[in-house]
């Protein structure tokens, strides 16, 4: 007479199902709190980098507001570190091609005097003071583009000046496509103005702009 056949079942099988399950979403969860995170950090990132954007854009105002009232005064001959302003680049630095030869110049941003002896020009910026509206710290260089300081109409001296157009010049019977214009150097120079902004969590901004009056 044969034996009944006995159907064995596994008590504890559906707990360690439920823990393997449990295991997934655990690590799912897991992966989505550390990617909300990182969205978190990236728009924290951004909200930073905007923040030192506005305020360097603050900072090219507030230059600009310096050198308004003394455009056509002689002031502007000579350095004047106080308010970050330096009236040339350096008769011993030299351009070639866009690529600076020579001497070299640098920006005084963190106070350690460039860092180095052999600097021949070392500039000094204007620090603005911070406030509870303006919490990041704005500093900024106004650079007269002149190779020496002075009267720009000093014959040794070389200043980057801005070109207008003059009247239409005589066609004189040609045929052309345009119409010829004349150009000349007229008494307004360059200058370049170069803030840097410096936020929380180590976020800094350069922002560097030419204007002439």
């Amino acid at each position: 007479m044969q034996e009944p056949v006995r159907i064995r079942f596994f008590r504890g099988s559906a707990l360690i199902i439920a823990f393997a399950v449990l295991s997934l979403i655990s690590l799912a969860m897991f992966g989505l709190i550390k990617t909300v995170e990182t969205n978190i950090l990236i728009a924290g990132n951004i909200i930073y980098k905007r923040s030192t954007l506005y305020s360097a854009e603050k900072g090219i105002q507030e230059a600009i507001d310096w050198l308004s009232p003394r455009i056509l005064s002689n002031e502007l001959y000579s350095d004047n570190k106080l308010n970050g302003y330096f009236a040339s680049y350096g008769a011993d630095v030299a351009f070639v091609n866009r690529n600076e030869v020579g001497a070299k110049i640098y920006f005084d941003w963190d106070g350690s005097h460039c860092g180095g002896s052999d600097i021949s020009l070392c500039m000094q910026p204007k620090v603005l003071s911070t406030s509870i509206n303006e919490p990041n710290e704005i500093q900024y260089v106004i650079h007269r583009l002149c190779k020496t300081v002075g009267s720009p109409d000093d014959p040794k001296n070389n200043c980057k000046m801005n070109v207008q157009n003059m009247n239409a010049s005589p066609q004189r019977g040609q045929m052309s496509y345009a119409q010829s214009v004349r150009f000349s150097n007229a008494d307004f120079l360059y200058y370049a103005i170069t803030v840097r902004v410096k936020g929380p969590k180590n976020t800094v901004t350069y922002i560097q702009s030419i204007i002439h009056f």
